[in-house]
């Protein structure tokens, strides 16, 4: 290898290979650590929503790498029988009037 100015290049580590643009201090890929980082930052950026969807009961689900949510009220996947349904299969509708 050529030297300059009494400078010699770092030997590349055994077995040929060196660490490419995607990895970091420790070994942890730079895309492990942006998706920790945008994960966290969403956390931050939603805690006050998830907080107040979780005291009503919802479900939260992060999305993808963290950066949006879903909300769901679990009560709307459940079916709910209707007011006036005793479960006799008797389903009667009152009439209205004026309507022809």
């Amino acid at each position: 290898m050529p030297e300059r100015h009494g400078i010699r290049p770092p030997e590349p580590p055994a077995g040929g290979h060196r660490k490419g643009r995607g990895a970091r201090r420790g070994g942890a890929p730079l895309s492990a650590w942006l998706r920790r980082r945008l994960a966290g930052f969403g956390d931050r950026l939603f805690s006050s929503q998830d907080a107040l969807a979780r005291q009503n009961g919802w479900q939260v689900t992060p999305g993808r790498h963290g950066l949006s949510r879903t909300y769901r009220d679990q009560r709307f996947g459940s079916p709910a029988s209707p007011a006036g349904n005793r479960g006799d299969g008797d389903h009667a509708v009152p009439a209205t009037s004026g309507c022809t």
